[in-house]
């Protein structure tokens, strides 16, 4: 069973995956990262592919880590939930002009 942190991750992940692939099936957004920007172009599923193969396998790597060091696994967590946020928050910013 994942973490509590971890199962927030995810989620805001998930949350990234499923709106963007939206947003640029529908031609309302770009992809910022580069790496992934050619996935995005190619279609949703290959998107959607991508996105998940670079955070998933991540999430249950960082759920054994945190068994072996809880206190620094849970904050390093806790401190990529903000970041990942505040990313997405001003991309979202930015394409939009918020």
């Amino acid at each position: 069973m994942l973490s509590r942190e971890l199962q927030v991750l995810f989620f805001v992940a998930m949350l990234d995956t499923v709106s963007s692939g939206f947003l640029f099936h529908h031609g309302l957004a770009v992809e910022a990262n580069p790496l992934l920007r050619v996935y995005s172009t190619a279609g949703t599923l290959p998107f959607v592919f991508m996105k998940l193969f670079t955070f998933v396998p991540g999430v249950f790597v960082l759920e054994g880590l945190r068994r072996r060091s809880p206190v620094f696994i849970t904050s390093l967590v806790r401190v990529a939930i903000a970041a990942y946020l505040i990313c997405y928050l001003a991309g979202t910013a930015v394409q939009f002009k918020l």
